[in-house]
């Protein structure tokens, strides 16, 4: 098990500092910004001389046709320049997150174990077995009914294999350091 340090999105930082000062479109004091789901994916590596490596996060990263942040998977299939995956190397699974998944372990530190059951996202949809480069945090978007991504991180290759669950912890730090 790993354990990955996420960085949080522009647009996370930006709702938040909003959703404090009640400014900036956000007016009600209802949003949840609590992190409900994970998702893993087959992008955030780049192709060197030496073969595939994983990118550093991108905290930037929207998908062109919603301009939400996404992983670089969900990104990449809504591209027009500039694509960086096979079509065939774009999987990615969701899974939602319980009180359980969520560990204090020191100020300001969180640790959220995102883990992929055994008999989960056993085939990236192409008959391969999915290599992992990726995962985002999701939770609420605050102005418009569908979630967004607060947090990513990229790490070495991960692949998922059937009959195998697959285990990460990821880190938020909540100070600058």
């Amino acid at each position: 098990m790993a354990i990955l340090t996420a960085k949080f999105t522009d647009d996370y930082v930006e709702f938040m500092a909003k959703y404090q000062g009640q400014i900036g479109g956000i007016t009600h004091a209802g949003w949840d910004h609590s992190i409900t789901h994970f998702i893993y994916g087959e992008g955030g590596w780049i192709d060197s001389s030496g073969g595939r490596v994983r990118r550093l996060p991108v905290t930037s990263l929207r998908d062109e046709g919603t301009s939400l942040h996404e992983i670089d998977a969900i990104v990449d299939a809504s591209r027009t320049t500039d694509v960086r995956y096979p079509a065939n190397s774009r999987g990615f699974f969701s899974k939602n997150l319980t009180s359980a998944n969520f560990t204090y372990v020191a100020p300001y530190t969180i640790e959220i174990e995102c883990t992929l059951d055994a008999g989960e996202f056993n085939n990236d949809g192409f008959g391969n077995n999915p290599q992992l480069w990726e995962i985002g945090l999701y939770c609420d978007h605050p102005t418009i009914v569908d979630s967004f991504m607060m947090a990513y991180a990229t790490f070495e290759m991960q692949t998922k294999t059937g009959g195998s669950p697959l285990t990460n912890t990821v880190r938020l730090k909540f100070r600058n350091q």
